[in-house]
């Protein structure tokens, strides 16, 4: 089943919780909400929908630690991630379904203000480095020479005469 890839837009709308999993893995979770808008003619003003609560979890480090240093409630962000919806018992035994969302980036939204970023350097081998999605070089890798990793020029290579 292939899987369910979405970019939203939304507002923070829970603290970001840091967490560890079984095996050691960390990650982060907030809850996002989200809403339609549209005009309204007739009212000659802009109407809210309904709004759509998502649980999004954010894994491995530095990915982890870097969004929960950057987000807090309220914040206006876009993130990509996979859609699932998650299934469970509670201790009645009475199963529940939720949408939730892993979160692959995410960034604030700059159409509502200002951001200063700062990058983390990445480390060979690490968590970082084994999420490293090769279908987004061409993004980072922008500029000729850009190493696909860090975004950053290379110094061209002195000639061999």
């Amino acid at each position: 089943m292939p899987d369910s890839h979405v970019t939203i837009i939304g507002n923070v709308a829970t603290e970001p919780r840091e967490s560890e999993a079984k095996n050691g893995t960390a990650f982060v979770t907030f809850r996002l909400a989200t809403n339609s808008r549209y005009y309204d003619g007739r009212e000659r003003r802009w109407v809210d929908g309904s709004t759509s609560f998502y649980t999004v979890a954010c894994w491995r480090e530095p990915f982890a630690s870097n969004v929960a240093a950057s987000i807090k409630v309220g914040d206006p962000v876009i993130l990509r991630g996979r859609l699932q919806i998650r299934l469970w018992a509670d201790d009645a035994g009475v199963w529940h379904q939720a949408p939730e969302i892993t979160c692959f980036s995410i960034g604030p939204d700059l159409s509502k203000g200002r951001a200063d970023f700062t990058r983390t350097p990445i480390e060979r081998g690490s968590d970082a480095d084994a999420d490293h999605d090769p279908t987004l070089d061409h993004v980072i890798a922008y500029a000729e020479g850009a190493d696909p990793h860090t975004g950053e020029k290379q110094e061209p290579e002195e000639a061999v005469v």
